[in-house]
């Protein structure tokens, strides 16, 4: 048996190809070449065709396959289902423990575990062991044999239990894996030259680690036919002092290959590596020392230099693994740009998790040009790519179909319904669009749809029954508001919900529908079953509720399809008889269709997407690693504490921190011209350094050594947070490369110095305030305006909306607590019932609790009754009075503001508040009274006077301010409206609470000076504005924490560097509000 080494695979498949081309096997012979990986094996075989001419008459199988065909050809009988498959040894080993005897003292070290437990507790326990038997079988088969014999052999209290399920599962006779592999290796060993009929010629290519007992199969095909062994490793030097550190580091697991292959007798021949040449760069000099043609320069006597051009080696730290793909991208494509030899099949990107990664890789690479809200048509870099190695379970069908089976045993909350629902292949079968589905999801919210199906559902869960927000109550009050309308009166008892719009009655009929077959199928997985029955009925489940919509989708159901057949059949196999719960179906679907055996989409042609996983030494030019990050790669052994190999290490065990070290060299030595490695270097909220993987280190601290500790100053490029940083155009470090079409706007001059970038390019999306024509404003937009100037110019223009950091409540949760906004507006409510006459205090607890406002059952009664009190004093201190609307429509220099206010009775508006009255509710009342007095000062028929109601501090009574009449109001509106202009293209420094600290500063020093007798202190309103823009802790949050001012100002968000401005403002808005007349005479 030969054994080629090479650190190259592009060596060994050469040697490979000029042995098939001068010794051919007889037509009817068939080359037998053993791989790995699906991804060698399309490689190897689209090589042998190029160089062939066509790669017929070759099989390129597995190991695993390998064995069997061998144990076929001898004439080893082999079962359809092998009963010690993990597989078959799950259900075997779940069947054991369901009998074991827990006072057994064998058992005393599970017993604890298995009494505390239920079947899925049970069932991973058989899991987990039947994977151990398996690694046994392959790794420990002198210790499977010495169970047999009754014997005990290592220093562990769980090899007892172990070894008695052992013995159990080997009762019936059934020959394991372990035995039959002997017994083949003692019959190829007996066996007579010429006698067997094995293939003519048997390779093995591109392995880095083998098992041993693979390796002894070899050796003993090797007696009687030729076999040569292609493995891509460096020369062992581990005994030698010339022995390079990185290959020290990084290829244990390749000596320890070597180490057992030349035990068997083997002879190893290392390949002259004359491809490790070409352009004098950082990768081919490491390269080049790695493969020992320059033994000088791994000693380190001779520095490595470095070249400021120098690409084929770089670093790059992020912030998080979209920058990461974001730097890789933009990597490829200077790669592109640079090299135009270089095509997007020669790049070979690896992530550690592909299914974490791929919804981010399709984001980034796909880039698509979109029109922002800037008017910026955007469009990034657009690479041709696919994705290996995807798991059976991110398939779209196989997705919905395991969300679906986890609906079983859960609370059935909207989120995880409408999760599933929004599949294509689900709405489809359910007779719904994606359309309907989304407008489905919205009224379905808005009638409190939170979870669980209905009474009978809660009641299961021993749960109480009243007024919960259930699928069924939401659904009842939508079908009965699609006949009613809305209407605010009790219909049958229930209370009907209806939209704005006619809604779509049949789409809510569907879905209903659906619910009903749903809730009443998870119903029935409540009872245990055989393996066969629930077979049968996840069959009949998938026909009645998948409808596939694409060829990828049929694929999909197809592959569900065949999953759920082979529980059957191997349940059936396994002598499995045992009724178990759906809880156990559900992990064992969860477990096959997470294998990720059945990848495909490699070379196809375009940018390779994989995973970051053993014998991925295939040779590409242009490299790239993300996710190199401490806690991610090398990974870590995580073996249960009953994983009896790691009691007794040996040599050909396998290690995942090993495989990742050998693939990390195995990945220097492939890439053939550049090499991109990336990892997260600080965390993307906070900015918290995060330290690089370990090999990143080790390789970093080596060319150090050989660079006089210029490695990580020339190699290492930390990036910005965004792609569009003005660092990428600046001159700092022309290293830094995006393609990004916002690079560089963040260092375009400004409209004011400190604004975003963003504000040179809003467009004109609001109509010019100043022209001739007449601008139409709605007094919502004016007084949304004034609120918060920021928040408008972000959500108006910038068509921008912040996530509400004190929205934390759970969509999916009944209410338990109303933080104060919500006890506002249950108060807000009970008020607005009050004033149109419905005083019935009975209905409307139960409408609040159906409308989602008040939690259900007592808890909704006890929070009524409080907040009923709390709102009391405001209601006692409202004028009787029929209450109307104004219409307000006033008309200025090319503006026109229109608009109605609530509350008016009789000569005066009143604005009610049922809880405290913050800035922005003060300004929104101004603002109004401001345009009502203009509307009346044009000739319309509404009051002058505004009356502000609110309770005091304790709620106990109310506090009553007026505001009367300001004089030439529309000569005020017309500096309001002229800031609202300016504020179309940069934001206004205006700072709502700090306005209103201001304006009840002045207020005070006015009331002063209308009154020298008072012994009131004089303030000073700047100080209070100050104090009011920086907030405390036990009050309000201030200014500088609003999330809109940050965003629009940055770093300049400072209330000193802004004073003059917000003076000039607050005094736009409030002058007349602190006049002499208007506090003399109001008192606000």
């Amino acid at each position: 048996m030969n054994v080629y080494i090479a650190p190259r695979l592009s060596v060994l498949r050469d040697h490979l190809l000029a042995r098939l081309r001068a010794a051919p096997l007889p037509p009817r012979d068939t080359e037998v070449i053993v791989v790995q990986s699906q991804g060698m094996r399309q490689w190897l075989t689209l090589a042998m065709a190029d160089a062939l001419g066509c790669a017929g008459s070759v099989e390129l199988p597995f190991p695993a396959r390998f064995v069997r065909s061998l144990a076929a050809a001898v004439g080893m009988s082999e079962h359809e289902v092998d009963p010690f498959s993990r597989e078959a040894l799950t259900w075997r080993v779940d069947a054991l423990l369901r009998e074991v005897d827990l006072g057994d003292p064998r058992y005393a070290a599970v017993s604890r575990y298995l009494s505390g437990g239920d079947d899925r507790m049970r069932f991973g326990l058989a899991a987990q062991v039947a994977a151990r038997f398996d690694d046994y079988q392959l790794f420990r088969h002198d210790l499977l044999e010495a169970w047999e014999r009754g014997e005990h052999r290592l220093d562990s209290r769980h090899e007892q239990w172990q070894a008695a399920l052992w013995r159990a599962l080997c009762a019936d006779g059934e020959e394991h894996g372990a035995h039959r592999l002997t017994r083949l290796l003692a019959q190829i060993d007996t066996a007579a030259p010429g006698s067997l009929a094995l293939p003519s010629r048997v390779s093995v290519f591109g392995v880095s680690s083998l098992p041993p007992r693979i390796i002894e199969l070899l050796a003993a095909i090797a007696r009687h036919t030729e076999v040569a062994v292609y493995a891509a490793l460096l020369p062992d030097h581990s005994a030698s002092a010339a022995a390079h550190p990185l290959a020290m580091a990084f290829g244990s697991q390749g000596q320890v290959l070597q180490r057992l292959l030349v035990a068997q007798g083997a002879t190893v021949v290392a390949l002259s590596d004359e491809s490790v040449s070409g352009p004098d760069t950082l990768l081919v000099r490491l390269q080049q020392e790695l493969a020992g043609a320059d033994d000088r320069d791994a000693e380190g006597s001779s520095a490595l230099t470095f070249s400021v051009n120098d690409t084929s080696l770089r670093v790059h730290a992020a912030h998080g693994k979209l920058r990461e793909l974001e730097i890789i991208r933009d990597q490829i494509g200077e790669a592109l740009v640079t090299d135009r030899t270089l095509r997007p099949h020669d790049v070979l990107v690896l992530v550690p998790d592909i299914s974490d990664w791929a919804p981010l890789v399709q984001s980034v690479m796909s880039g698509t040009s979109t029109s922002t809200s800037c008017g910026l048509s955007v469009r990034s870099v657009t690479l041709p790519f696919t994705v290996a190695d995807r798991r059976r379970r991110d398939e779209s069908v196989a997705t919905a179909v395991l969300r679906l089976v986890s609906l079983e045993g859960g609370r059935l909350t909207h989120s995880d319904v409408f999760g599933v629902l929004e599949q294509p292949a689900i709405y489809s079968a359910a007779g719904l669009d994606a359309g309907q589905v989304e407008y489905l999801a919205r009224v379905t919210r808005a009638a409190n749809v939170r979870w669980g199906y209905d009474d009978d559902a809660l009641d299961h869960l021993s749960l109480p029954v009243a007024d919960m927000p259930t699928w069924r109550t939401g659904l009842d009050r939508l079908l009965l508001g699609q006949m009613t309308g809305a209407i605010p009166e009790p219909v049958l008892g229930v209370l009907p919900h209806a939209g704005d719009s006619v809604g779509d009655p049949a789409a809510m009929a569907a879905l209903s529908q659906w619910i009903d077959t749903l809730a009443v199928t998870l119903q029935s997985w409540r009872e245990s079953r055989s393996i066969a029955d629930w077979a049968t009925a996840l069959a009949e489940f998938l026909d009645g509720i998948v409808q596939p919509t694409s060829a990828d989708e049929r694929e999909g159901l197809n592959t569900v399809r065949v999953v759920v057949q082979r529980l059957s059949r191997t349940a059936v196999q396994a002598g499995y008889t045992a009724l178990v719960s759906f809880g156990v179906v559900r992990d064992w679907l969860e477990q096959e269709l997470a294998d990720d055996s059945f990848g495909s989409g490699f070379l196809s042609g375009r940018v390779t997407v994989a995973a970051l996983k053993p014998m991925r030494s295939v040779p590409f030019k242009m490299i790239a690693v993300a996710g190199l990050d401490d806690v991610a790669f090398p990974r870590r052994d995580r073996r249960p504490a009953f994983d009896l190999l790691s009691c007794e290490a040996r040599d050909g065990d396998r290690h995942l921190r090993d495989d990742d070290q050998q693939l990390f060299l195995d990945l220097l030595m492939a890439a053939e011209s550049r090499l991109v490695l990336t990892y997260s270097g600080n965390d993307p909220r906070d900015n918290a350094a995060r330290a690089p993987s370990i090999v990143i280190d080790e390789l970093l601290d080596h060319l150090d050594r050989r660079t006089n500790g210029h490695a990580r100053t020339n190699l290492v490029l930390r990036h910005p947070l965004q792609a569009f940083s003005d660092r990428y155009v600046s001159t700092d470090d022309p290293r830094l490369i995006t393609f990004s079409p916002l690079a560089g706007k963040a260092s375009t001059t400004a409209a004011v110095e400190g604004f975003p970038f963003f504000v040179n390019t809003v467009p004109d999306l609001v109509p010019d305030l100043m022209t001739d024509d007449v601008a139409d404003i709605a007094l919502r937009h004016l007084t949304e305006f004034w609120s918060n100037p920021s928040q408008w110019f972000c959500e108006q223009l910038l068509r921008l909306r912040l996530p509400d950091a004190r929205a934390t409540e759970s969509p999916d949760s009944e209410l338990h607590w109303l933080s104060t906004m919500k006890q506002g507006g249950v108060r807000a409510d009970m008020l607005r019932s009050v004033m149109t006459g419905r005083g019935d205090m009975e209905w409307m607890q139960r409408e609040m609790v159906a409308i989602g406002k008040l939690p259900p059952g007592a808890l909704g009664v006890s929070w009524f009754t409080r907040l009923a009190d709390e709102a009391r004093p405001i209601i006692d201190a409202l004028p009787q009075g029929v209450r109307t609307s104004a219409a307000l429509a006033v008309h200025g220099r090319n503006w026109r503001i229109t608009g109605v206010v609530e509350g008016v009775i009789e000569s005066a508006r009143y604005v009610v508040r049922t809880g405290s009255v913050s800035a922005r509710h003060r300004i929104v009342a101004w603002v109004e009274h401001v345009v009502m007095c203009a509307a009346k000062q044009q000739g319309a028929e509404v009051p002058g006077t505004t009356v502000l109601t609110y309770p005091d501090s304790k709620k106990e009574k109310a506090i009553v301010e007026s505001m009367i009449e300001v004089p030439n109001a529309t000569d005020v509106l017309n500096g309001w409206i002229s800031a609202m202009h300016d504020a179309r293209r940069a934001p206004l420094k205006f700072f709502p609470n700090a306005a209103e600290a201001y304006r009840a500063s002045m207020v005070h020093n006015a009331r002063i000076s209308l009154n020298p007798k008072s012994r009131a202190k004089e303030q000073f309103p700047i100080t209070k504005a100050a104090a009011a823009f920086a907030g405390n802790d036990f009050g309000a949050p201030g200014d500088e924490s609003d999330p809109y001012l940050q965003l629009c100002f940055r770093d300049t968000l400072t209330f000193d560097a802004s004073e003059a401005e917000f003076i000039r403002l607050t005094t736009m808005l409030f002058e007349a509000s602190w006049s002499p007349r208007m506090v003399a005479g109001a008192g606000l």
